[in-house]
């Protein structure tokens, strides 16, 4: 075999190996999607906790680099503290090296072969779960196919007098083999597709100058913090700076060491005698394992010194108007995106309620000094309209499953309910503002009807909002029964309010406002009542009665 067609099948090998990796690492992230929301909603504190989520996401998903810009999206979203992310990335340096002992065990490297033509039977033959899942395994064989082609190129360039001259040279070089494993894996962005190539390299280079590659490896998968933190806030930021730093420390002490002799690679060639890929992979596992046990204990040191490296700016802490649970970061895991999404629905109908209450004091007490508060609320929810519905489009177009597709087409109506329930709510501001300038008092039968009134939409509103938060169509006859009362009442009001009216108790101006008043209530009962029914859609209900929302 020619050297120009040797290289061809080396790169052939690397190109099909890398495909295999994304493809394992996408749709098993996609089937893992609610153990993946399970591992992050039991994030806390507990830095032990966090690596073990580090490491389940990135088994889960196969790759440290998905998890690493799901947590860049988190922080940056507010989500989780720079001490939790800086946890859950050690988790995923642990959780990568599963792969490097997958790939390890060529003895079943023919067998995992195979699974490329099942899974690729399946993908054309199956529907859904079995196609993804046949997705899964022509993942897995293609990396082993690709690994086989990779050995038998570099057989062929191995034997080329040049070749043989250049890693004579500088196949012992520690520097040069660490630069070697830091460009490679920041081309490619796969610390693990390094350690796949070092592998198909063994048998040319020594077992201790590939550690040096590794460990250039270990410090060239930053790159992909560091590009998911471009245009993130400082603290996404900060998790690439934790990231890099973490790694970078990682690096120096094993180096040291390795410079000074420790007979580290004695000991594997001892313990794994004849099988270098082996070898390898036991490195990856305990140059990873040990750093993270080594510095989990200086977490809020490292955390406490990222922060001084990258101080908030006053700008970013005056920066309201911003999304709190997503960023396009998130769009690497659509699953848990989703997950969000509902979160910061949550968020935008709980300021539609405190403004919609923040208008109804305001109403009853003709005192419109909140005005400036108001306002600002009322930017963030429009604020929040339009970039949720922009977040809503962008995911749309990925390969979500059928559940999380129908909760996307729900979720722009839920949005466009809150958005209208915020423009209620400065509807009654106005009127405030309108009976300040009329200088018009309620009387006091008046102000007890809106009292109750607010009280019942704003019940109503707890109700469903909590209910939407935990995706529970639990309370749903309350919900009807408390919509009729919502809607009775107000007949009642305008009924008595008319009497009042015609007895002269109630000016023209007064009276006006007053119905108004109604009505908007009316409607934004309506609307609550629509952000809970759409969950019909999505939400398996127990009581299996059908239900239409208002349009």
């Amino acid at each position: 075999m020619d050297i120009f067609a040797s290289v061809v099948l080396f790169l052939s090998g690397v190109g099909i190996f890398l495909i295999g990796m994304k493809l394992m690492g996408e749709h098993l992230e996609s089937n893992a999607g609610k153990s993946l929301r399970r591992l992050f909603d039991k994030l806390n504190n507990n830095r032990v906790a966090g690596v073990g989520i580090g490491i389940g996401t990135t088994v889960l998903t196969q790759s440290s680099s998905a998890t690493t810009v799901m947590i860049v999206g988190f922080a940056s979203a507010g989500i989780m503290s720079l001490t939790q992310a800086t946890s859950i990335i050690m988790g995923a340096n642990i959780g990568t090296t599963i792969t490097t002992q997958l790939i390890a065990l060529k003895f079943l490297g023919q067998l995992f072969s195979v699974l490329g033509f099942v899974g690729a039977l399946m993908m054309m033959l199956g529907k859904n779960k079995v196609k993804s899942i046949g997705t899964i395994l022509a993942g897995v064989g293609m990396i082993f196919i690709g690994m086989e082609l990779m050995g038998s190129g570099f057989d062929g360039i191995k034997q080329e007098p040049a070749v043989i001259d250049i890693f004579n040279t500088y196949g012992d070089n520690p520097i040069i083999m660490f630069l070697a494993g830091l460009l490679i894996t920041m081309i490619i962005q796969s610390s693990a597709g390094t350690t796949g190539i070092v592998m198909s390299c063994m048998d040319v280079i020594g077992l201790g100058p590939a550690f040096y590659a590794l460990i250039g490896a270990n410090i060239g998968t930053c790159i992909t913090a560091v590009l998911a933190s471009f245009g993130s806030n400082v603290h996404g930021k900060r998790v690439a700076v934790m990231h890099t730093l973490f790694n970078c420390i990682g690096a120096i002490l094993f180096i040291i060491p390795l410079s000074l002799g420790w007979p580290l690679a004695d000991w594997l060639i001892a313990l794994f005698p004849g099988v270098p890929a082996t070898q390898v992979a036991m490195f990856h596992t305990f140059f990873n394992v040990s750093t993270t046990l080594i510095l989990l204990v200086f977490v809020k040191p490292l955390s406490a010194l990222v922060a001084k490296i990258l101080p908030e700016s006053k700008k970013d802490r005056e920066n309201a108007l911003r999304l709190q649970y997503l960023n396009d970061n998130m769009l690497t895991n659509g699953p848990i995106a989703v997950a969000q999404v509902r979160k910061e629905l949550v968020g935008m109908a709980n300021l539609a309620r405190e403004n919609l209450g923040r208008a109804s004091e305001a109403l009853m007490s003709v005192d419109t000094r909140e005005k400036e508060t108001f306002e600002q609320i009322e930017t963030k929810i429009n604020f929040l309209n339009k970039e949720i519905t922009k977040f809503l489009v962008k995911l749309a177009s990925l390969e979500l499953s059928e559940h999380d597709d129908t909760k996307i087409g729900t979720y722009y109506h839920v949005v466009t309910d809150i958005e209208r329930i915020g423009d209620y709510a400065e509807n009654v501001f106005e009127y405030a503002e309108k009976a300040k300038e009329e200088d018009i008092t309620f009387s006091n039968e008046a102000r007890e009807e809106m009292k109750k009134l607010f009280g019942l939409v704003d019940k109503q509103l707890e109700v469903c909002i909590n209910a939407f938060a935990e995706s529970s169509l639990a309370d749903r006859d309350d919900v009807e029964a408390r919509e009729d009362e919502l809607d009775d009442f107000v007949i009642e009001l305008q009924d008595t309010h008319v009497r009042r009216l015609n007895e002269g108790i109630c000016t023209p101006v007064a009276s006006s406002i007053f119905l108004s008043l109604t009505a908007n209530m009316e409607r934004v009962g309506d609307h609550t009542r629509n952000i809970y029914l759409t969950m019909k859609d999505y939400v398996k209900d127990s009581q299996n009665v059908v239900v239409k929302a208002v349009k």
